[in-house]
């Protein structure tokens, strides 16, 4: 299908003068700088259009004048801006993870700051580390994580900045709360965190709150192209959390529970979802399963609508584990589960 526009103004230049223009102010707008005040002049042919006010505007006014919607520049805005993603065990009452974005934001106002969770079960390093495991590869090469469960805060654990294989930085205490993520996307170098000019320079170093002093404005600073050298001397002891590895054999899976969905109270297992066939198991077959000292039948299923309102069932999470929940409501409690409980599914077969 062809599609036309209205004859509202100038022919538009080539596509690869367009694409030329978009790129200059797009530079620009990483390197923080004003771009030229005709980049379309310097990009191609064509009466400009209107001058705008500010460079930003610019931009938006060479979009308008290609006959795209300014809705359509954002993304190329968005992907000029470093990004910083923020994940603590603060809770949201308190002014804590503010406070961090704020420091974030006084380094450099054009990062885009996101909320992992500020809500990692206070002092749970490992949860914490299997939340930051499951997120990194989503966002693109250069944004920067800022990980804070930090126990042992002003002691003489050390604080450590990372860079992993995928171009991805990680910030946070040497405790083992990056490791998981490190592990899983590749370590490049890892560095102590020493160089006090990166601090925050607004209040004196804490020995409470290295969140604001020492990993946000570490963080901001190198998603804003800080050389990773700058932050400290390489070190290679940094520490690693223990994972526990499922196992199978016959007619039995066998694992543990890794983490509770502090929202819906499921519980995430270490067992690949796909070990689930081996059993001979298919959706809506019945399967006998022991969490600590508890034995439960239940279906297994591929979603939560499959089973009925309040029943537990045991389904492949989006983790590519096996997970156990109650549609509708909460397994954790309902059952006291904890973290670490092991774990054996089988088969159910009726005697």
């Amino acid at each position: 299908m062809m599609m036309t526009q209205p004859n509202t103004g100038p022919a538009a230049p080539a596509a690869h003068h367009v694409g030329a223009a978009l790129a200059a102010a797009r530079q620009a707008l990483i390197r923080g700088d004003a771009p030229p005040s005709r980049p379309w002049r310097a990009a191609g042919r064509g009466q400009a259009p209107p001058l705008q006010r500010g460079w930003r505007q610019h931009i938006q006014g060479l979009a308008a004048w290609l006959g795209c919607a300014a809705i359509a520049v954002a993304p190329a805005l968005a992907a000029g801006r470093p990004v910083i993603v923020l994940m603590t065990d603060f809770g949201h009452r308190a002014d804590s993870a503010a406070i961090c974005k704020g420091v974030m934001l006084g380094i450099n106002p054009e990062l885009t700051v996101v909320d992992l969770t500020q809500d990692v079960p206070h002092f749970d390093i490992a949860t914490g580390a299997l939340l930051l495991e499951g997120t990194v590869q989503y966002y693109p090469k250069g944004t920067a994580f800022v990980a804070v469960v930090d126990p042992g805060v002003g002691t003489n654990r050390r604080s450590i900045a990372a860079r992993t294989q995928s171009g991805h930085f990680l910030v946070g205490p040497d405790n083992g709360l990056l490791s998981l993520a490190l592990e899983k996307m590749g370590v490049d170098e890892v560095r102590e965190i020493t160089n006090q000019s990166l601090f925050n320079q607004l209040d004196p170093l804490s020995n409470t709150f290295h969140g604001r002093d020492v990993y946000s404005p570490v963080a901001a600073h190198l998603a804003s192209g800080t050389a990773f050298e700058t932050v400290g001397p390489v070190i290679t002891d940094w520490i690693r959390l223990a994972r526990s590895v499922p196992a199978r054999a016959e007619g039995v899976l066998r694992g543990e529970a890794t983490y509770t969905d502090t929202v819906f109270g499921n519980i995430a297992t270490n067992i690949p979802s796909e070990w689930i066939a081996g059993l001979g198991v298919q959706p809506g077959d019945y399967v006998d399963v022991r969490v600590g000292s508890k034995r439960l039948v239940m279906r297994y299923a591929r979603t939560f609508g499959e089973v009925e309102l309040g029943e537990i069932l045991l389904y492949p999470s989006s983790r590519s584990v096996l997970d156990l929940a109650i549609r509708q409501g909460d397994f954790a409690v309902t059952f006291g589960i904890q973290i670490h409980d092991p774990i054996e599914i089988r088969k159910f077969t009726a005697h």
